[in-house]
């Protein structure tokens, strides 16, 4: 009698698939650290009489001292950011230490933070990306070579700034690049809804380039309908902008920037050009940059930059000063100026990675509409056009980490 046969015993199921962890985020640190010593006759940073991020030679009415000399020690150009990479999401949140109003002249401990960008970024297939937040405008894309990071030639020739937007991107790095933006048409700090909020329609910009290498070619262009006066007595009009663009690789070690631009009542969208218009009259201004790095050896490089914007009709151009009862001259931001150069040489020398030792000499040519004011009281003050013209000069010497 055969023996039965035992069966072999059934293999156990298999363990339960485990998924991998999520990928962790990848979390950024970056940031410039900039001490500097600034020493100038007679400059102003929108319109304030401080060495925040200059921007002008100083009012001839407004400021009784724009002829003599000033200096200051300055750390509040510097910034700090974070970037998290997700996948094919990004985020920015990017901080510096100036001023909303460039009130304070050398704050020291009292400098307090200002936030720059703060947006996300989804790369939704190769080629197609979208942002939300606080960034960039598209208009007007370069950035001049300064150390003045802030000041960057801002109302002369440099004309873009940042704003809270929704903007789509196409291009590969190579090759065609368009992208289109909705925006905030300008900020509103103050303490409650303005023409910024009552006027709805958000600003529109577009962008269109072709890159090779490291040359970068395009236009641009940002408008809106800017309401001037809210509600119930509403108006609006029109404000515009236009920009064209080169970011030019001249060999391995010579690149030029350069753009140019026309605008009307750029102040409506926020631009920083000189077309600061009252509510009842139209102001155009153009304007535009040229900029070159030379990398002299493996240690040293110069910068040099040339910027400069003029109003087209200075003759409806408002003052950029009032005077109270006492006779004294006030400056309204920065309005006023027909005309603005801004020159700059910057000489830099990096003996590590991430550490610039710089000098930079600049000079100012501007010219502040001056005429006649009326005081609360009624006092009229004609003040001479031949005032108008000033010259300032300067010099900035420091360091920079950039990490």
């Amino acid at each position: 009698m055969e023996e039965p046969v035992e069966e072999a015993p059934a293999p156990p199921p298999p363990p339960p698939a485990v998924e991998a962890p999520p990928e962790a985020p990848v979390v950024t640190i970056y940031g410039i650290i900039k001490p500097e010593f600034i020493m100038a006759n007679g400059v102003e940073t929108y319109g304030k009489a401080t060495f925040a991020a200059t921007t002008a030679a100083a009012h001839p009415i407004a400021n009784g001292n724009h002829d003599e000399w000033a200096s200051s020690f300055q750390l509040q150009q510097s910034r700090f950011g974070i970037k998290v990479a997700a996948g094919d999401a990004q985020g920015r949140a990017e901080i510096d230490f100036i001023d909303y109003g460039f009130n304070q002249s050398s704050p020291i401990q009292a400098a307090h933070p200002r936030l720059r960008l703060a947006y996300l970024t989804y790369n939704v297939s190769p080629g197609h990306k979208i942002s939300a937040g606080q960034q960039w405008d598209i208009f007007s894309p370069l950035n001049p070579p300064t150390t003045n990071m802030v000041g960057a030639s801002f109302l002369a020739g440099n004309s873009a700034f940042i704003r809270p937007q929704f903007v789509y991107t196409y291009g590969t790095g190579e090759g065609l690049e368009i992208a289109a933006a909705l925006g905030l048409v300008r900020q509103n700090p103050g303490p409650s809804f303005g023409v910024v909020e009552y006027g709805v329609l958000p600003s529109v910009a577009l962008q269109a380039g072709y890159r090779t290498g490291k040359t970068w070619v395009g236009v641009s262009f940002i408008g809106a309908s800017a309401q001037t006066a809210p509600p119930p007595n509403e108006d609006s009009r029109t404000a515009f902008g236009a920009n064209a663009f080169a970011s030019l690789a001249v060999g391995e070690k010579v690149s030029l920037g350069i753009e140019a631009y026309y605008a009307q009542n750029g102040s409506d969208l926020g631009l920083l050009t000189l077309s600061t218009a009252p509510a009842t009259t139209d102001i155009s201004d153009a304007g535009g940059f040229v900029s070159a790095t030379v990398k002299l050896t493996d240690m040293l490089s110069l910068w040099v930059l040339g910027g400069g914007a003029f109003v087209m009709n200075a003759d409806d151009l408002p003052l950029g000063y009032s005077r109270d009862d006492a006779g004294v001259a006030t400056r309204s931001g920065i309005s006023g100026i027909e005309s603005n150069i801004n020159l700059r040489a910057t000489l830099l020398a990096s003996p590590t990675k991430g550490l610039d030792f710089f000098l930079e000499p600049f000079m100012f040519l501007t010219k502040h509409k001056l005429g006649t004011t009326t005081s609360p009281g009624g006092m009229m003050v004609t003040d001479p056009d031949g005032d108008s013209n000033q010259t300032a000069f300067g010099t900035s010497l420091g360091a920079r980490m950039v990490f």
